[in-house]
């Protein structure tokens, strides 16, 4: 699969690097997107992500953010643009990443390929709308996601 030229590079990013490709390919997207991971859209990923848990220890923010970069490096259109952010300086402007940025990248990460919508009953319903061609990213990335934001 192409996405294997760019596995290694991604997993072996520090976590600064990986926050900062991430957040850097995120502010690039022009789509509007639901940004917030409030308890209804949690629960919604917690039933779009059934299967086992993923590790008890919950997810750092860099580990959240390398599995959002495999499942974008998944896409050949996108591959270049990672390398590119990968490989290139840091831009100038870009201070530390935190964590509420790599939350809100990864949400418009997964609304790449799944659509969240509100329905009239007022919960969330999640919806695949591109298959990634490995489906075995997508589902690691929502379990490290709800992994990472503890339930409140």
């Amino acid at each position: 699969m192409p996405q294997h030229s760019l596995q290694e590079p991604i997993q072996s990013l520090d976590d600064a690097i990986a926050r900062r490709v991430l957040a850097t390919f995120a502010h690039a997207q022009a789509n509007p997107a639901e940004t917030a991971l409030t308890p209804e859209l949690r629960q919604a990923l917690r039933e779009f992500a059934t299967g086992p848990e993923a590790a008890a220890v919950p997810a750092g923010d860099g580990d959240l953010a390398r599995a959002a970069l495999l499942l974008l490096a998944d896409d050949p259109q996108r591959q270049s643009i990672l390398t590119a952010l990968i490989d290139g300086p840091a831009p100038a402007q870009f201070g530390p990443v935190k964590n509420a940025a790599v939350i809100t990248a990864v949400l418009l990460v997964l609304q790449l390929y799944v659509k969240f919508e509100y329905d009239k009953d007022g919960r969330w319903s999640i919806e695949i709308v591109k298959e990634p061609t490995d489906k075995a990213l997508l589902m690691p990335l929502v379990q490290k996601l709800l992994s990472h934001m503890p339930s409140k």
